[in-house]
């Protein structure tokens, strides 16, 4: 079994340019829209159409940093969160967009 595109319909797929993250100088990070090891391992175990769902809903739930607000989808974390409802979890973590590291609330945007 090969590795099953959760973007069926033909999507571009997010720009394998460097991004620049952070503050004064920042740090450069690769943003390319490749499932990680676990996510192929789970999208290649699931059937199709829920695979497609599962990616979807992971990239719906997000961490939001309480120092900047910046947000960050759990598929770009790397994980899958499928199926999942809760009420004030939080993660710990380090945030992308400032640097601090501190509980970052997770929720869900539609």
């Amino acid at each position: 079994m090969g590795y099953i595109d959760p973007n069926p319909d033909g999507a571009k797929p997010q720009s394998a340019e460097p991004t620049t993250v952070g503050g004064t100088g920042g740090t450069v990070r690769h943003v390319v829209d490749r499932p990680t090891g676990i996510q192929r391992l789970v999208l290649r175990l699931l059937p199709r159409r829920m695979a497609a769902r599962a990616a979807q809903e992971s990239k719906e739930w997000v961490a939001v940093c309480g120092a900047c607000g910046h947000a960050t989808s759990w598929w770009e974390m790397g994980g899958i969160r499928f199926g999942a409802a809760s009420k004030g979890k939080r993660t710990r973590r380090r945030c992308a967009a400032c640097g601090e590291t501190g509980w970052q609330r997770v929720e869900r945007r539609a």
